[in-house]
């Protein structure tokens, strides 16, 4: 399960991370981030979150570092405490890509 999970890990990393250069890079993106996550993510990346599902964005400062961590794994008796396929998904991913983002578009994600 630790490779799942890592490779799991490693693809929301660089969603986080291509997010953040963007921001980092493009003040208009980063105000927008800041402002209304859901449109900025839209416009910028074509990211259409499910409804029901909220995003938030913290800007660090100097005196203050922010540290998210996925939602805890949830274990049942009955699985021997291996989560499925959707539990690992809303552990490791916190966000879903629809699967036909293909390589090469504006999106940053495969």
């Amino acid at each position: 399960m630790t490779a799942v999970l890592d490779a799991a890990l490693d693809e929301r990393f660089a969603q986080y991370r291509a997010i953040v250069l963007k921001a980092q890079t493009d003040p208009v993106f980063r105000a927008a981030l800041l402002a209304d996550p859901r449109a900025a993510l839209k416009d910028a990346f074509e990211i259409d979150l499910p409804a029901g599902v909220s995003v938030s964005v913290v800007e660090e400062t100097a005196q203050s570092l922010t540290l998210v961590l996925p939602q805890a794994p949830v274990s049942t008796a009955d699985n021997d405490d291996v989560l499925s396929d959707d539990e690992l998904e809303m552990v490791a991913a916190g966000m879903m890509i629809p699967p036909t983002i293909k390589s090469g578009s504006r999106k940053p994600f495969t």
